[in-house]
């Protein structure tokens, strides 16, 4: 040993405890003192054997538990409060106090802590040492820190990939702590609990030690007793997803014409027209779908004309009811259809999901009216069931006991699920379900004089057939407007046809007169106006258009909405990620335009997004073409697009603008803006 550092030592230690370290030196073979060759010598002799203590604690606490002699037996407890925690929800968060009990003269320690990080995820931990920095109990302890006095942390670490923790700390052997405290104290949040269908109440997961090193002021390590805490991860609530629908499509069909022939789809979805949860798994279905047997007949059914039924079960259906899976009867006015899927021999398919086309039917019309309106008949789902005939009959407080069925809606067996509507049978069940029927209505000829006014949009857009509104216009678009004439289905032709227009103002803005040729129609054309951007003529506007058909004048009116194609209601930014003052150089901004439109038809549009620097530099423009329309007449569809631009280092602060807009497309393809322009400011950072 170095005469100087040796001579130092002495001086500031006593000679017990510089043998009692020097002799810990030796078995990690290093001078007990030549950690503090050339350092500043404190002249405070607490300090110094503070100082002596620390340089020597982190590899003796690494041999602490097998170099170590092991002390009288003691009484002490290692162990969480509380020992046992219940959660019942993904998310819930779980504190629990690593304490120490009945101990006697600890002056250092080493706890290493692990879970299992797929089911428990660390949120924090606060250590409760020394006890003067902790001498009000925090929960759920009941007791205040551990050890005392000057403490030499050698490590404090959480390893949250791996679940664990470690913690090596030490006190001055002449610090004892006696009695009971705290360690620490670490949040969890749950992220896994069982799923409903398990059939164990609750998992068990375990907050545990692998590592636990009491130690006394003689170097000693102390005896324990641990407890890890047991966390009971109970199985999620059964949380119903929406049931299954049953739909017809179209629920409005006009018949054009005597014998036409039209389709009539029953689709399967989830309630509130969302994709069918899997949760349901729908093994098939026993339907009658009813009408009016006089004034249209089915002709023929298809059964899962997609095949994506089919799919789900190996590509395998099983008729439940004749050869075909269906039966007609066009006396009465049903169908009765009925067929599941076939699953592999040990029950292997897939769930069934999304939006599936269950049956299409074959109609034809066989009513032609000459009244207005003319007959129409409901089409319902509805089976001939017994009004005694209950959904779920095994507990009152199930959710769907005593609920009265329409159709059977066959869910596959599982004898796992306890719950409704299953009841651990290993059967097939009927499940709870809606049902949306549709309506057809009959084609109407009138006898005597006709006029059908309609625009230059394809049926039935155009507003074809008696008093239907029309597809909306905008600004300085083509009106055309078109007068089929007739007498008795025979075409008249050389017949004045006065067409007037009306703004949402009831103000005329024309009267037009035109003369059908030889295929009885006469149109006419009329160009939209737009003297300002006041959108003052936006609104509704009505067509009345006369003939006089054999001394008879016969009219017929059309509605149409006059609106921009497309309207943009907002533009929004998120927040910034670095600084709420505003966006950084570098920094990526999402940018999502709330848009809406009264179109019925669909339309391509290509919204666009520029943005420009405080100089007016355009530093990122972006781009995004989708389709959109569909909408109810005279009733806006609303919809979001998102496009993402970024802010280039070059960007001159301290603000910029966004603009957005909306064009048929671009402008070296012949585009051009469909509604104006939205603004919006930003604040840009310097630096």
């Amino acid at each position: 040993m170095h005469k100087a550092t040796a001579r130092c030592a002495q001086l500031l230690i006593s000679q017990r405890d510089f043998g009692l370290y020097r002799g810990w030196a030796r078995l990690l073979n290093i001078s007990a003192c030549s950690v503090y060759s050339g350092e500043r010598i404190e002249k405070n002799q607490k300090t110094a054997q503070a100082a002596m203590i620390f340089s020597v604690s982190n590899a003796l606490l690494v041999l602490f538990v097998s170099m170590i002699p092991v002390a009288s037996v003691q009484i002490t407890t290692v162990r969480f409060l509380p020992a046992t925690v219940d959660v019942y929800a993904q998310g819930q968060t779980v504190t629990v106090a690593c304490v120490v009990e009945e101990v006697t003269d600890l002056t250092a320690l080493v706890l290493e802590l692990a879970w299992d990080q797929s089911k428990l995820e660390y949120q924090s931990h606060t250590t409760t040492i020394p006890v003067e920095s902790c001498s009000c109990p925090i929960p759920p302890s009941p007791y205040a820190g551990t050890l005392v006095g000057s403490v030499f942390w050698l490590n404090d670490t959480v390893d949250q990939l791996g679940g664990k923790y470690s913690m090596h700390v030490a006190s001055l052997p002449s610090t004892r702590f006696n009695g009971s405290g705290a360690i620490v104290v670490i949040t969890f949040k749950a992220i896994w609990t069982p799923s409903f269908d398990n059939p164990a109440e609750y998992l068990e997961t375990l907050i545990t030690a692998t590592r636990v090193t009491l130690v006394s002021f003689d170097s000693t390590e102390i005896p324990y007793t641990f407890m890890p805490c047991v966390v009971q991860l109970h199985k999620e609530e059964i949380t119903y997803p929406p049931l299954p629908l049953l739909i017809v499509d179209p629920q409005i069909y006009e018949a054009r014409a005597l014998g036409e022939i039209f389709p009539m789809d029953v689709w399967l979805l989830g309630d509130g027209y969302t994709g069918l949860d899997p949760f349901w798994d729908v093994l098939g279905i026993d339907v009658y779908v009813n009408f009016n047997a006089t004034l249209m007949a089915a002709i023929d059914v298809t059964l899962d004309p997609d095949g994506t039924f089919g799919g789900f079960w190996l590509n395998s259906l099983h008729n439940l009811i004749g050869l075909e899976g269906f039966e007609i009867d066009n006396t009465e006015g049903w169908i009765h259809v009925a067929f599941t899927g076939s699953p592999g021999s040990d029950g292997h398919h897939t769930p069934p999901s999304g939006t599936v086309r269950m049956f299409s039917v074959s109609f034809r019309a066989i009513v032609e009216s000459a009244t207005y309106p003319p007959p129409s008949t409901p089409i319902t789902l509805k089976n001939p069931m017994s009004t005694s005939q209950w959904l779920c009959e095994e507990c009152p407080s199930d959710p769907y006991f005593g609920w009265a069925p329409l159709v059977s809606i066959f869910g596959f067996p599982h004898p796992e699920r306890d719950f409704c509507p299953w009841h651990g049978h290993d059967y097939p069940v009927d499940l709870p379900h809606a049902v949306e029927g549709g309506e057809h209505v009959a084609s109407y000829k009138p006898a005597g004089g006709y006029v059908d006014l309609y625009t230059q949009y394809p049926y039935p857009f155009g507003g074809q057939g008696p008093h239907r509104p029309s597809d909306m216009f905008w600004p300085q678009k083509s009106l055309v407007l078109c007068a089929n004439v007739s007498y008795n289905e025979w075409s008249e032709c050389s017949r004045d046809v006065t067409f007037q227009v009306i703004d949402p103002h009831g103000v005329t803005w024309g009267i037009y007169v035109n003369r059908p040729c030889c295929d009885s129609v006469a149109c006419v054309f009329v160009r939209m106006p737009w003297p300002d951007d006041s959108g003052y003529y936006f609104g509704v506007w009505e067509v009345v258009a006369t003939v006089e058909v054999a001394g008879v004048v016969v009219n017929d009116t059309l509605t149409f909405k006059y609106d921009y194609r497309v309207n943009i209601w907002d533009v929004q930014v998120d927040d910034p990620v670095y600084d709420p003052r505003g966006f950084k150089h570098g920094e990526d901004i999402s940018v999502a335009i709330q848009y809406g439109t009264y179109a019925m038809q669909n339309f391509d549009i290509t919204f666009t997004v520029t943005a420009v620097d405080a100089s007016g530099v355009a530093f990122d423009f972006s781009f995004v073409q989708v389709t959109i329309g569909g909408a109810e007449y005279c009733t806006y569809k609303n919809g979001t697009v998102e496009l993402d631009i970024h802010v280039e280092e070059w960007a001159r602060p301290p603000d910029g603008t966004i603009y957005a807009g909306a064009l048929s497309d671009f402008p070296q393809n012949g585009g051009s803006a469909e509604t104006p322009a939205f603004e919006l400011r930003i604040a840009i950072l310097a630096g």
